[in-house]
């Protein structure tokens, strides 16, 4: 994957010859090769040069996505993911968008993240869930502000809360 890619990436970007990049990014070109035939992988730094130097992810280089670069509007950042605004991102920055999402608020047992939903309905549910997801942050964020000893008083509060309506 990670050889076809590279190739794939140096045949578009202007044509330029494996010599050339392998320049560019500190490398000799015999290297550059055996990474693009796939005889030999790049240790960690070389791919993030190699990422920078073709403006994409690494995850994309090494096939973990299909989405070449990072949308601006797109985070991994669980607080920036609720300021995204879902309607800019392309049908396949949807799709890594909602399975990482899903992945890591641990809603794949509710969400199939490799269904048939269409990229609309992945992007309605993307603001559904967000939308709930902010105010549940805004709760939080009012309960930090409160001082030590009353934030004290209504955990305590709610925990008695949750034991009076568990016993019904």
């Amino acid at each position: 994957m990670l050889n076809e890619r590279l190739k794939a990436l140096r045949e578009s970007y202007d044509k330029l010859s494996q010599k050339e990049i392998a320049e560019k990014i500190g490398i000799s070109r015999e290297r550059y090769n055996q990474y693009e035939t796939g005889k030999r992988n790049p240790d960690y730094e070389t791919l993030i040069s190699i990422a920078q130097f073709f403006d994409v992810t690494t995850d994309y280089l090494l096939g973990y996505t299909n989405t070449k670069k990072k949308s601006s509007n797109q985070s991994t950042n669980d607080e920036n993911i609720l300021d995204t605004d879902f309607d800019l991102l392309t049908d396949e920055e949807i799709d890594d968008t909602f399975t990482s999402y899903l992945k890591k608020q641990n809603r794949v047992m509710f969400f199939d993240p490799k269904s048939d939903r269409s990229p609309e309905e992945k992007r309605a549910m993307l603001k559904a869930l967000t939308k709930k997801e902010k105010k549940r942050q805004e709760k939080i964020d009012k309960l930090n502000k409160l001082p030590d000893d009353l934030l004290e008083e209504a955990l305590c509060y709610a925990e008695f809360r949750a034991q009076k309506k568990s016993k019904k």
